[in-house]
């Protein structure tokens, strides 16, 4: 299955034809001009970000979320949330608390619906606990399909094994967000499975590049077949 998979990840790159989507995602505001733009050079989905690390929502990525929709991103419009946890340096809620506020604020912006809120798991700011860790994710993921949303992770094999631990599992029925540089070359090639993840369902393959010559932007690049 997983050669199958990243076979048709190869052909896919290889032939437009095929039906490969490029997608890119921000914390920032980007305008509905700029939204236009990219869709018109053949950019198909946006995800923003509604929460940040420091445990405060961010509503330029809503305001971005909602300029997606208006610009005719009829598809795949997501949102990711960075969460608090380093509790050293922030006040940081629990996680169902933290699920909530995202959403909810998102609820507020009229116009800025999405289908899935994305956890983006990055070592560094998460505690050496594992234990604590696992539970905050599950519990984070439990209150964003209480509240309705699609939930999936962001992350990769060295970060989610850093928070989680080795043999954590307990989010493989959740879809993956791959976020992976890769060389800048969007496809799975190199996609090793971890945590009950078999294959992705995007890559994050390049961050902070200018999306396109004719289009203002810069932000992170991400695909999907």
């Amino acid at each position: 299955m997983l050669l199958a998979v990243l076979l048709l990840a190869l052909l896919c790159a290889l032939h437009s034809s095929l039906a490969c989507q490029t997608g890119f995602d921000s914390d920032q505001l980007i305008a509905q001009a700029d939204m236009q733009c990219l869709k018109t050079n053949g950019y198909t989905y946006f995800i923003g970000q509604i929460y940040k690390g420091d445990g405060t929502v961010n509503q330029n990525g809503v305001n971005s979320i909602k300029n997606a929709r208006a610009a005719g991103y009829t598809g795949l419009v997501d949102a990711y949330v960075t969460p608090c946890v380093n509790k050293t340096k922030y006040s940081c809620k629990s996680a169902t608390q933290q699920a909530a506020d995202a959403i909810n604020n998102l609820l507020r912006t009229s116009g800025a619906h999405i289908g899935r809120v994305w956890l983006q798991v990055v070592a560094g700011e998460w505690p050496n606990d594992p234990t604590a860790n696992r539970k905050f994710m599950e519990d984070f993921a439990a209150q964003v399909i209480k509240q309705k949303p699609q939930f999936g992770v962001q992350t990769n094999q060295n970060d989610f094994v850093s928070v989680g631990g080795s043999g954590y599992t307990g989010m493989q029925q959740y879809q993956l967000w791959w976020n992976q540089l890769n060389n800048g070359i969007a496809d799975y090639i190199g996609y090793v499975g971890f945590s009950g993840w078999a294959i992705p369902s995007m890559h994050q393959y390049n961050r902070n590049g200018k999306l396109n010559a004719n289009c203002n932007p810069t932000a992170n690049q991400d695909w999907f077949f």
